[in-house]
């Protein structure tokens, strides 16, 4: 159904490096237009029955139609392993491995209950420019629909670079229960371009969530512009 107005909350997550977050972490979080009231919580006001993997990074609190959400957003550090198959590289070299998570849980009688997990990784050999990170800016709370029912959108880039190369590039939606994805390269100075990526089939039955991440991709496909 057309709708006459789109409502959107835009929130800023950081990017996270090997050793570090960026400045202005705590910059701008979200836009006054907001149909959710939302509360950003630091680790220590987190349920302590929740159980999530990685690092704490941020959370987020909100309530929509579906109840009480909180988003969890973590990752794990680089750590070494043995060399196996997902390792790319020549044997015996030392290989690494780097992972991102989120994690939307609903508040129930029962406690808060996991709805989903979006979960990455990068394995790869030592040497070279590596990284795996939530893109600055990209984290997005919306309405598109005005169903009272949140569409939550993250964006990420990995790469292992020898040389100039374009980064893995995904926008990673879920509206409830459905998941939505945009997935890509970026540009990485002259090399690339910035329709390089695949909207899911699914998005053809939701347009305005399609025009969106298109916009979205355009804005952050550029890792110099970003």
């Amino acid at each position: 159904m057309k709708k006459k107005t789109v409502v959107y909350v835009v929130i800023s997550l950081w990017s996270f490096t090997l050793v570090a977050q960026s400045p202005g972490a705590n910059k701008d979080l979200w836009d006054s237009k907001s149909p959710f009231s939302i509360k950003v919580l630091g680790y220590h006001q987190l349920p302590k029955t929740i159980d999530f993997k990685g690092s704490f990074l941020q959370a987020l609190q909100w309530t929509d139609s579906q109840g009480e959400n909180l988003l969890i957003l973590s990752r794990n550090g680089w750590y070494e392993y043995p060399y196996n198959s997902k390792c790319v590289g020549p044997e015996e070299q030392t290989c690494f491995g780097g992972e991102l998570f989120a994690y939307r849980f609903i508040k129930t009688e029962k406690g808060y209950q996991k709805q989903w997990r979006i979960f990455d990784y990068l394995d790869q050999q030592s040497g070279g420019d590596f990284h795996i990170n939530f893109i600055n800016r990209s984290l997005s709370v919306t309405d598109l629909d005005q169903d009272q029912v949140a569409e939550i959108s993250l964006a990420y880039d990995y790469a292992c670079r020898y040389d100039v190369s374009p980064a893995t590039m995904k926008i990673i939606t879920y509206e409830g229960d459905q998941k939505y994805a945009v997935r890509g390269a970026t540009v990485y100075g002259n090399i690339g371009q910035k329709d390089n990526y695949k909207a899911d089939n699914a998005l053809d039955e939701y347009p305005a969530l399609k025009t969106f991440l298109t916009q979205k991709w355009n804005a952050f496909a550029d890792e110099a512009k970003r």
